[in-house]
Parts: C-alpha cells; structure tokens; sequence
C-alpha cells in the first residue's frame, strides 16, 4: 500500500498511520487486527519523532496489547507524548493521576492535566474535568463551572457530558432548573450511543419531564437498551476505549 512504501521509507506519519491499521484492523484491504505488528509501526515511527504514536504506544501498555500491561510503562509514554504537547496524552496523564495507575494518586495534578487539555479543546478533558468540579475532586466543588466545561463538551461531541448536561438542567445545578432543555441535551446524547442518556431519555417519556408521556415509545427505548447487550458492556468498561485515550 502507499502507507507501507512511505512507513518503510521512514515517513513517521506514515508508520503511524500503519500502526493505527494494525491496532484497528482493516480487513477490507486485508489487514487484521495485529498489536505486535501495531507496536513494531508505533516504536518505528517514534524513532523518527511522532508524538502521535508515543501517546498510542502508552494506550497499549495501559491495556496491555502488544506488550505486557504495565501502567508505568504506560504513563512514562504519555508523559513523553506530553512534554510535545500531545493533547490526547496530557488528557491519558489526568487520568492516570486521577486512579493513580503508574504514578502516585494525586487528584490535583489530575485536575491540571484535565484543565491544560480542555483549555486545548479536548472533548474528553472537558467532559472529565466537569465531573471533576461537579464532585470537588482536586477542585473546589463549583456546579457552574461544571455546567460550563459540559457545554464545551457536549459542543464538541462528547456523549457522556451531553447526558451530564441534561442531568444538571433536569436538577437544577448550575443552572435554572429546566426540563425540557433536559430532555433535549438527554436526546443528543441518546443519538450518540450514551446509554445513560437514553435511559435518562425513557425516564422522561414516562415521566412527562420536558416533553409528554409516551410510553409506548419509552417501552420500546427500554427494551432496545436491553436487548443490545454489546453496548452496555461496552460502556463499562472503564478506561478503555482507544478513540477517548487517542484523541482518533
């Protein structure tokens, strides 16, 4: 392919382009998921200077794909990644200091590296850094200020802040109290795939919160959330997603 004869020529964006391939798999151009073959692209490209893929060589030591899972190993890569500015790595280093996976638990360096990278424009910092200010961890506990990084979130797609959102507006924290406007962050992030939202979603239809009771249409929200089965698993599994962690 095009990307193999740059990759093997020394193009770094292009051996991480190929690692990405290989983590992913293309079987449509006949590439398999393959994090050995994945790993070797990602160390290559990190030779030639690619921060890209030393932040996605971290993921796969965080989840132990291709290497033996080491969180150390892990947060040293982000770290790196993060001194180039690497957004998504600045974001992967909060939450490491946030669960205290690879270096010591420290909520407010957690809280630093989140607000570096949502100040960047990181969906998922803004979102994580909501919470942060929703909860008082390494922050002072301020609903207007999490409201505020929800909205960024939200804005720029960010599913779980959308249901996070909807919440805020259905209770009245940091902002006036107002269902529909509930209802309709609850909507936006129900049509992103946010489980919470749609049940939040369901909740309302039968309720009567922001829009009227239906509940027929709230049964069969209901029963679609339980019977797709995948996505609920897939949404509890903390930490793991390689598009949040890759900014890709």
């Amino acid at each position: 392919s095009i990307y193999e004869e740059a990759a093997i020529n020394n193009d770094c964006e292009a051996q991480f382009r190929l690692g990405s391939m290989y983590f992913f798999g293309r079987p449509e151009i006949g590439i398999e998921p393959d994090y050995v073959q994945a790993a070797e692209w990602y160390l290559k490209s990190v030779e030639e200077g690619n921060h890209q893929s030393e932040n996605s060589l971290g993921i796969m030591y965080y989840l132990g794909l291709g290497f033996g899972q080491s969180y150390e190993e892990a947060f040293k890569w982000f770290e790196k990644a993060a001194e180039r500015k690497n957004v998504a790595a600045i974001c992967n280093m909060g939450k490491c200091y946030f669960l205290g996976r690879g270096v010591e638990k420290d909520l407010k360096k957690a809280a630093d590296c989140h607000s570096k990278a949502a100040n960047l424009g990181y969906a998922n910092s803004q979102q994580f850094l909501g919470e942060m200010y929703m909860k008082g961890d390494g922050v002072e506990q301020n609903y207007s200020k999490a409201v505020y990084w929800f909205k960024k979130a939200c804005d720029n797609g960010e599913r779980s802040a959308c249901f996070n959102l909807g919440e805020c507006y259905r209770k009245g924290l940091g902002v006036d109290k107002d269902e529909r406007a509930a209802f309709e962050h609850y909507q936006m992030g129900a049509k992103m795939g946010e489980l919470k939202a749609k049940v939040a979603l369901a909740e309302c239809l039968i309720e009567g919160w922001g829009t009227k009771c239906d509940i027929p249409q709230a049964t069969q929200l209901l029963e679609d959330i339980c019977n797709d089965e995948e996505e609920y698993r897939e949404q509890h599994i903390a930490m793991t997603s390689h598009k949040d962690m890759s900014g890709h």
